[in-house]
């Protein structure tokens, strides 16, 4: 049985969007095509925020929702199944959008189900707002790449 809190699950979230920037970095660099440079260095940032806007949440937050634990969480072993998933070279926009829409759809549902497993009221809303953070991110992102790959 794995325990973990939400300040765990914060930090296994942390970690993935650093990898999935890492990821986007080294395809940056071993494109050669501009335009698809240009959306991974898009989406890099993008990663990078949302691991900065993770990290400001986890001090904002009230110690009870922070603490709250849940019982036989599959979070770490989700995250570091997608993790696995961002080793793929991708050459082409399309490819780079379809793998961020997934990504973004892992998260999603994954916060989605926490929601649903959570008893307490204030961490239902505190992932709540997590899954419409990612899902705000994922809509703008595709608009971005919409553009990109239209030019």
């Amino acid at each position: 049985m794995r325990i973990e809190t939400t300040k765990d699950i914060l930090e296994h979230s942390r970690k993935f969007h650093k990898i999935i920037a890492e990821y986007y970095r080294k395809l940056s660099e071993s494109s050669d095509k501009e335009r698809v440079k240009l959306l991974l260095n898009y989406l890099e940032e993008r990663e990078s925020k949302i691991e900065e806007t993770l990290e400001e949440l986890e001090v904002t937050i009230s110690p009870n929702v922070l603490n709250s634990w849940f019982s036989h969480s599959q979070c770490k072993n989700k995250l570091d199944e997608l993790a696995q998933l961002v080793k793929k070279e991708t050459t082409s926009v399309p490819e780079i959008i379809d793998i961020f829409v997934h990504l973004d759809d892992c998260l999603i549902d994954l916060y989605t189900k926490i929601v649903h497993n959570a008893e307490n009221v204030e961490v239902q809303e505190f992932f709540k707002s997590l899954s419409k953070i990612q899902e705000n991110h994922k809509l703008k992102s595709l608009l971005n790449a919409a553009q990109i790959d239209d030019f």
